[in-house]
């Protein structure tokens, strides 16, 4: 059953998203599928561990870091309406899938196109990780605001930010992003990412930990003991991969803002322009990220919280070159090929442990 309904859904929205005429239609079903697996998958090995913290937090017995106190506020409020763990994660999913999908309708008109290349890789991922799925829904929403030049758009995204950094601390590297500005006038990003980048090499040479890191994991001991163990352990070479899977988002981005600024048969009109040109400059940004990587390989979902962004941009861009075949096809083959190594990746590699469970171990879809 879950088979079926998944590969229809991304067999009508891959042909829709190549279509002059998109279908709302299907988006609306391929959320409503969405929402089913997020809320009943029962097997992978994340779900266990979050049913055993919602089960323990009855006993005040937390299993997540004080600092994600947004998401145990959560799963205290879950119990005390009698939810399970499942019945949470389908209510949690009817309030995220909709909040996603208005950020996606605001910026494109190509949905399927969306939703085509989310369901090859992204969505299995936030299924498997759901706090993260969580956050990265509100984060999603909040990404409106900073295309908006005035202060109470700004202090919205910083209020959203802080309320998805409730729920995966994570999020709070995102609150930067204020410094971007939509247009080729980044000289600050540009610092930040040029600087990130010689810290690598200083990083490499210091046994892949960062300067100073000891005195940060000191503080970071006392108020938050799970971002200090991410701090404290390292990695040899492994953070060639997590360098080269968002390298591979930069260019692909990069190659589509290209191809959309200078196609013939139409042109961008402004709020298209400002989106592309904004996720690019997010995606250079990005690069400040690639010490932690350094440092550990669990800070790559950094990057990929990215990609559904991404996937808006190079919807406008797919859907702006119209006619032009040779880039079009050029730039499709590449978004391929970018979603293909996050699949082998992310799931390929170990698809006992996400992929498999996700299609065969569903409580809803039998």
């Amino acid at each position: 059953m879950v088979y079926a309904l998944y590969f229809s859904c991304l067999l009508y929205n891959g042909v829709f998203a190549y279509t002059k005429k998109h279908s709302k239609i299907i988006v609306y079903a391929t959320m409503i599928f969405i929402i089913l697996i997020m809320g009943w998958n029962a097997g992978t090995l994340d779900n266990i561990n979050y049913l055993s913290t919602y089960n323990n937090i009855r006993y005040e017995i937390f299993a997540t870091s004080s600092s994600d106190f947004g998401f145990i506020w959560l799963i205290k409020l879950g119990n005390k309406l009698g939810l399970d763990w499942f019945s949470f994660k389908f209510m949690m999913s009817i309030l995220c899938v909709p909040l996603i999908y208005s950020t996606v309708r605001l910026f494109t008109k190509n949905a399927n196109f969306v939703y085509f290349f989310y369901l090859m890789h992204s969505f299995f991922m936030d299924a498997e990780q759901f706090r993260n799925y969580i956050a990265l829904a509100i984060f999603i929403y909040a990404f409106r605001f900073l295309l908006k030049d005035n202060m109470k758009s700004k202090i919205l995204y910083v209020l959203f930010v802080l309320v998805a950094t409730s729920i995966h601390s994570s999020f709070i590297v995102y609150l930067p992003l204020l410094l971007i500005r939509g247009s080729d006038k980044n000289k600050l990003v540009k610092g930040v990412a040029i600087f990130s980048l010689l810290l690598c090499l200083v990083t490499f040479l210091n046994g892949n930990r960062i300067p100073l890191i000891d005195n940060v994991l000191n503080y970071l001991q006392s108020i938050d003991t799970k971002a200090a163990m991410y701090l404290n352990s390292t990695t040899r070479y492994g953070f060639l991969i997590p360098f080269f899977l968002h390298t591979f988002n930069f260019i692909t981005v990069y190659i589509g803002r290209k191809y959309a600024n200078k196609c013939v048969t139409h042109s961008l009109n402004v709020e298209q322009k400002r989106y592309i040109d904004f996720i690019f400059w997010v995606n250079v940004f990005a690069f400040a990220f690639f010490p932690l990587y350094m440092q550990t390989t669990t800070f790559y979902r950094l990057s990929r919280n990215l990609i559904l962004l991404n996937f808006i941009a190079l919807s406008i861009c797919n859907d702006t070159l119209g006619c032009e075949i040779k880039k079009k096809f050029y730039l499709n083959s590449l978004i391929y090929l970018n979603v293909s190594a996050w699949f082998i990746y992310d799931l390929l590699i170990r698809a006992n442990e996400v992929l498999i469970p996700i299609f065969k171990q569903n409580l809803f879809l039998k």
